[in-house]
């Protein structure tokens, strides 16, 4: 991350977690399924739960766009 600029940020409102400098997240390994955050940056919600825009790449296919959710009780992505 960028020195000064913290790495996390609670929303005590909201209790959502801005969390910045992520590069990417392995929701799969033998699915081949990665997220690469825009801007290396997602928001933590309850449950484990995220949003994040960026690139979502599952075996060789590849989605882009912007307010994208991970379910993690079902783990599921909404596009």
């Amino acid at each position: 991350t960028t020195e000064g600029v913290p790495n996390a940020v609670l929303n005590l409102n909201t209790l959502e977690m801005a969390i910045k400098g992520v590069e990417n997240v392995s929701v799969s390994d033998s699915q081949n399924v990665f997220i690469y955050p825009a801007r290396r940056e997602l928001i933590l919600k309850k449950n484990r739960n995220f949003a994040f825009d960026g690139v979502i790449v599952a075996g060789l296919l590849a989605f882009s766009g912007e307010d994208f959710n991970f379910d993690y009780t079902n783990f599921s992505l909404q596009l």
